[in-house]
């Protein structure tokens, strides 16, 4: 050491590199020689891989404030897993390289708060599409206080695909972040949704409705119901049930629940409804078999010519709707079963005037 720090003119790369072969393993005088001969990448390799003094290495790392010795710092650190140390030695070297590490590390250990400034420093560089897709999820992780950042960054021009962002998000229940991005992409059907579950049901209905899409429509419409907002559910409801693919759903769904009068309600609007159909009148019949017999046999004989009698007989036979039956019986004109069913469920069933 003493020779090291008195003499010059020797061959000091040379000679560093054979200091610190494991054979000779004189990491101590390997350091002095490359910081001698101003080798500092050289200098802080030792500290890190020789003499495992990362301690050592982030002070040097200071007291030389060179990119390419922070880099180096950085990039132990990131083997180290030390997530935020290296991040702030990447951003002092202004180094992107690692960036896909950087990102999986963070993810790895939920950790996003030095994430965001890493990756502003790293797209300065770099035009890469993960680096600002990652950049719009690491300021949604960070919490409402960063949204303002978020909703900034996708009303400028970046390389993110924000639709797959806005679906990461919505996935992980941030919502007021997707909420955003789907507004930036004009994605009404998933908006909706995102309104739902942000409770902000009359939003969720605007965005339903320039979706339009029964899907959309009826997602709104069960999670109104959940909710107990019946208006709402009713005006969502009515994009429904005038599709006869998607009526036996909406009935199924507010049974479920007890719901019975909301439901009934919803279809007796419905037959007024421009796109209305035989299935909402002969439904609503069932319905009132179900549940309210009495306003049964007025709603047969007002729109007898709207019903699928065959399968509102059935329903009167369920329940046991004996006059009922009959009336739809004869109306379908099928006299013999109206007499069979007059005769074997006599005297409730039973018409003089129909059975003559």
């Amino acid at each position: 050491m003493d020779y090291i720090n008195r003499l010059d003119n020797y061959d000091g790369i040379k000679l560093a590199n054979i200091a610190k072969e494991p054979q000779h393993a004189l990491y101590e005088e390997a350091l002095v020689i490359f910081k001698k001969f101003n080798e500092p990448v050289e200098a802080i390799r030792v500290l890190l891989y020789n003499l495992d003094n990362i301690k050592s290495a982030v002070e040097f790392a200071d007291k030389t404030n060179k990119p390419e010795v922070f880099s180096e710092l950085g990039k132990a650190q990131l083997d180290q897993q030390a997530l935020i140390p290296c991040i702030e030695a990447f951003i002092k070297a202004n180094d992107p390289s690692m960036f896909e590490r950087v990102i999986f590390l963070s993810q790895t250990q939920n950790e996003f708060g030095e994430l965001v400034n890493y990756l502003l420093m790293a797209r300065k560089s770099i035009k890469d599409q993960k680096i600002d897709s990652e950049l719009i999820y690491a300021y949604a992780k960070n919490g409402e206080r960063h949204l303002p950042d978020l909703e900034a960054f996708v009303s400028d021009p970046n390389q993110a695909d924000v639709q797959k962002c806005g679906d990461r998000c919505f996935d992980d229940k941030m919502f007021l972040a997707a909420e955003i991005l789907y507004k930036r992409v004009s994605n009404n059907q998933k908006l909706a949704q995102t309104y739902v579950k942000l409770k902000k049901y009359q939003a969720a209905f605007d965005a339903a409705k320039k979706a339009d899409v029964p899907k959309v429509w009826k997602a709104v419409c069960f999670a109104c119901v959940r909710a107990k907002e019946f208006r709402m559910a009713s005006l969502c409801g009515q994009h429904v049930i005038v599709q006869p693919d998607h009526l036996e759903d909406v009935l199924a769904f507010y049974e479920k629940f007890g719901y019975v009068d909301e439901l009934i309600s919803l279809l007796e609007q419905g037959m007024s409804l421009e796109r209305t159909h035989n299935g909402i009148y002969t439904d609503l019949g069932i319905l009132y078999a179900k549940y309210t017999p009495k306003r049964l046999m007025d709603h047969i004989r007002t729109y007898n010519g709207k019903l699928m009698i065959p399968k509102l007989i059935r329903a009167c036979e369920q329940y046991q709707m004996w006059p009922e039956a009959v009336h739809l019986h004869a109306s379908y004109e099928q006299q013999d079963q109206a007499i069979v069913t007059m005769m074997e469920h006599s005297p409730s069933a039973w018409r003089h005037d129909i059975f003559s």
